[in-house]
């Protein structure tokens, strides 16, 4: 059905963009910015509840744990 619909339109319809590249750009820079946010806050979330837990140990102990649990994790 897709390509029914595909080869019954023009050529010059077919291959028309819809954004201009410097538009997809952005939005992959707005994308990729809010991405790293979404992570950031996922990570501080997470060590807010376990620094809670273990108020003794130290902050450069617990970080690397963390940031290397999260790495092998994704």
């Amino acid at each position: 059905m897709k390509v029914g619909l595909t080869s019954a339109l023009p050529a010059t319809a077919a291959a028309a963009e819809i954004f201009s590249r410097s538009t997809q750009q952005a939005g992959l820079l707005v994308v990729a910015v809010a991405t790293e946010a979404a992570l950031e806050v996922i990570f501080a979330v997470v060590y807010a509840i376990l620094s809670a837990g273990d108020p003794d140990r130290a902050l450069w102990e617990r970080s690397p744990a963390l940031a290397g649990a999260g790495f092998t994790w994704v």
